[in-house]
């Protein structure tokens, strides 16, 4: 992953995407047990945690912890893992630092890369444009027909890194969004067909006509 560099509202450059983690970070220990998160860069603006598969981002309807509970706040999210994800996470210690981030990310200042292990081997890298709505199940999300215009838009692209041909057809991909839709890297690959490996909520679905 390349280094992702922001100005933070208190006029200092931070560059935290390889930063290594602090060996005394002043945020206190969290509550989740094995589900800890890790920081990896501290200032007085942000907080970038590593977090850990099975933890969600943000408090849900059924209750459990959560990145925002089990860290001391207040805190503001910049964006978000799936329950099921790892990876950095950026979160703004200030409503003015939250901010200059989701300026920065906007503007295609800041760089998010996703690496993501598929079913079968697509054809060839690219790109996937589809929009994105609500399943008739609330909690899950659909890709819609490319000349739909309902939905919200949506492009994921792709790029193949590796195809692991054992134990089951699969392709290591690296992936980075021009938008942020809910499951949106899920939804666009089983709409390609390739479903992400060990996705049960989006193996099946149809593909888009």
């Amino acid at each position: 992953m390349g280094q992702d560099q922001t100005t933070t509202p208190s006029g200092r450059t931070a560059a935290w995407a390889t930063s290594r983690p602090r060996s005394t970070p002043t945020a206190a220990p969290p509550k989740s047990g094995d589900l800890a998160p890790v920081v990896i860069f501290e200032d007085e603006d942000l907080l970038v945690i590593d977090k850990p598969a099975g933890l969600p981002s943000q408090p849900g309807p059924t209750g459990g912890p959560s990145l925002l509970s089990v860290l001391p706040g207040p805190l503001h999210l910049v964006h978000r893992l799936d329950r099921d994800a790892s990876g950095l996470l950026a979160l703004g210690k200030t409503p003015e630092a939250a901010a200059a981030l989701h300026k920065s990310l906007a503007r295609g200042r800041l760089q998010r890369a996703y690496l993501a292990l598929c079913h079968g081997v697509p054809d060839d890298s690219g790109f996937i444009d589809l929009r994105i709505a609500r399943a008739r199940n609330p909690a899950l999300r659909q890709a819609l027909p490319a000349t739909a215009s309902g939905g919200q838009a949506a492009r994921t692209h792709y790029l193949i890194l590796e195809i692991l041909p054992r134990p089951a057809s699969c392709t290591l991909l690296t992936l980075t969004l021009n938008t942020e839709r809910t499951h949106q890297i899920r939804v666009h690959l089983s709409a390609l067909s390739h479903p992400l490996f060990d996705d049960r909520a989006y193996s099946n679905p149809p593909a888009p006509r």
